[in-house]
């Protein structure tokens, strides 16, 4: 079985979260750009070659109005991966020990309330150095990704995974 290192890119290591936002900030710069080179083109027509200046005017409203909308929806788009890559870590893709509290303080919350039942797993790799000193951390790193994706298939939609420290995992 191959192990792979979840969320991120072999060639850069930059998680795919970060990645995607990055793309859309390129794609940010582009639907800035286009709009403002035809509107100049407009703009340098003469008055009489049909299209005047008051057209011009017209499509610089539109091309504001569609910049303000694009850049709204875009910046929605960074910000909610942005927030996504702050909250997981980095090498396993799972939830980072920050999230894994806001969570569940809003959950034990909701389980003292009687919603619902809750159990907590906390899980570590005993001996794990011993992996990183025999093999090397390369190794470890691609143990700590094998016992992330196993923990994740393990409470698949019916929790929150995360990974508390180090070598420790925190499933609720």
């Amino acid at each position: 079985a191959s192990i792979r290192v979840a969320r991120s890119d072999d060639r850069t290591g930059m998680p795919s979260s970060l990645r995607a936002a990055l793309a859309d900030i390129k794609l940010a710069h582009s639907v800035f750009a286009l709009p403002f080179a035809v509107l100049a083109a407009l703009l340098a027509r003469p008055a009489d070659a049909g299209w005047g200046r008051s057209a011009a005017q017209l499509a610089l409203v539109a091309v504001c109005m569609v910049l303000a909308r694009t850049w709204a929806m875009l910046f929605n788009r960074i910000a909610d991966r942005a927030l996504d890559a702050a909250n997981r870590d980095f090498l396993t893709g799972l939830y980072n020990r920050r999230y894994f509290f806001e969570q569940a303080e809003r959950l034990f919350d909701r389980a003292a309330a009687g919603e619902f039942s809750i159990l907590i797993a906390m899980i570590d790799a005993d001996h794990f150095k011993k992996i990183n000193d025999t093999f090397g951390h390369q190794m470890g790193d691609r143990a700590l990704v094998a016992i992330a994706d196993t923990l994740r298939e393990l409470v698949e939609g019916r929790g929150l995974v995360a990974r508390y420290g180090g070598e420790e995992f925190a499933c609720l």
